[in-house]
């Protein structure tokens, strides 16, 4: 073989790697939007969203929307190595059949191709129905009276507005636009007040401080947020009316459907960050990291 034939062959091998990734990409772009599109018009799917998404905090809206458009009854998504790391193992016959999705490059890979910002490459994801081994039983983070006690201080923090007591209130937390509070009933039960706080604490931040706030506008935000951390932190939680999903997402492009989960969970974030500080708790999912072992994608930014 001549030195022109070998580097045409090499060329050649790597156009054609090339556009086999950005045929990757762009089938895993198409379930994401698929997915999101599915979700933010259908309320019974947006429904199973916050489920699937409560139990799996780690990984974003983008890539549970995936998940869920190609495995709809997912429950507890890991890689392969968080699965070993709990005990169990992919079922060989599964092993091909893993969902694709996107993660972060890491930042030693960055920095051997000389990249900053955020970067993306594919990665698998396999449902716990995909594995075998070790019975996982999780019991609630908040499963004692102190450590409640403690979660639920942490919404001073977490709230822009001051959080007073007011044992008038019907409600066991309730957000008053008006004297921009965010007030608190102490004769109600702890999982009553947390519960309250989780959802009213999303209106609070979002109240820009001046006059004619309506709460009706976030109030599918807010009730996804309080669903969404009572089932992480408690264990269980009452699936709020998810109804008006259609009329509010109706006509928008997937960009902003996609930005409006992401804002969601933005708020959730907010929110967690400051519990998680206040009882200590260090980040147990690191699910978002990339293998070692990374495919070889051509560098983009990160999907909005």
């Amino acid at each position: 073989m001549s030195i022109r034939d070998s580097i045409s062959s090499q060329k050649t091998k790597r156009n054609k790697w090339i556009e086999d990734k950005n045929a990757e990409r762009e089938t895993v772009n198409a379930h994401a939007d698929n997915g999101i599109s599915i979700i933010t018009t259908d309320p019974e799917t947006y429904a199973a969203y916050l489920k699937t998404q409560a139990d799996n905090l780690s990984f974003s809206p983008t890539n549970i929307a995936i998940v869920m458009e190609s495995r709809p009854n997912a429950t507890k998504i890991h890689r392969a190595g968080g699965w070993e790391n709990r005990g169990r193992k992919i079922i060989p016959d599964e092993k091909i059949y893993g969902t694709k999705i996107f993660l972060p490059m890491s930042e030693e890979a960055k920095a051997r191709k000389n990249l900053t910002g955020n970067y993306t490459v594919i990665g698998m994801v396999y449902d716990i129905s995909q594995t075998s081994g070790q019975e996982i039983s999780e019991a609630p983070i908040l499963n004692t009276e102190e450590k409640l006690t403690q979660a639920i201080g942490a919404f001073v923090s977490a709230s822009k507005a001051d959080v007073e007591f007011d044992g008038s209130i019907a409600q066991a937390a309730f957000y008053d636009p008006e004297s921009q509070t965010l007030l608190v009933n102490p004769d109600r039960g702890a999982k009553e007040i947390f519960a309250d706080l989780s959802r009213e604490t999303v209106y609070a931040n979002r109240h820009g401080g001046g006059k004619g706030f309506d709460k009706r506008w976030y109030q599918l935000e807010a009730e996804s947020v309080g669903y969404m951390t009572c089932r992480h932190y408690l264990g269980e939680a009452q699936m709020p009316d998810v109804s008006s999903v259609t009329d509010k997402f109706e006509g928008r492009p997937i960009s902003e459907r996609t930005k409006a989960l992401k804002d969601t969970m933005w708020q959730l974030g907010k929110i967690k960050r400051n519990i998680d500080r206040e009882l200590k708790i260090e980040n147990r999912e690191r699910e978002q990291e990339p293998q070692k072992t990374e495919a070889k994608t051509a560098p983009e930014p990160e999907r909005p």
